[in-house]
């Protein structure tokens, strides 16, 4: 059966998690990525299918946290106040 992992430029197998194997350093793009996808940025973990970050809250509670902190899910508010933000600024600006 043909191997599906080609040797990599350091005469290693590349890995499941798409980094090369040691003694390869990930960089930050790479780091970023093992993280999302491993939980581990170290690059010796497999990708474990989104796990990481599944279900860190339920829905309920990240909302209800999210409404304690003050947070509106009311729609339209950002616009309105992005808007007013950005008149103010014009208004500023023209005055100079």
């Amino acid at each position: 059966m043909p191997d599906p992992y080609k040797p990599s430029e350091f005469g290693g197998k590349i890995q499941e998690n798409r980094v090369q194997p040691p003694p390869h350093i990930p960089n930050q793009a790479e780091r970023l990525m093992l993280l999302y996808t491993t939980g581990d940025e170290s690059g010796q973990s497999s990708p474990d299918n989104g796990e990481t970050f599944e279900g860190m809250l339920p829905i309920e509670l990240a909302r209800d946290a999210a409404l304690a902190r003050g947070v509106s899910f009311a729609k339209g508010e950002a616009f309105e106040q992005l808007q007013a933000e950005a008149d103010a600024a014009i208004a500023e600006l023209a005055a100079q």
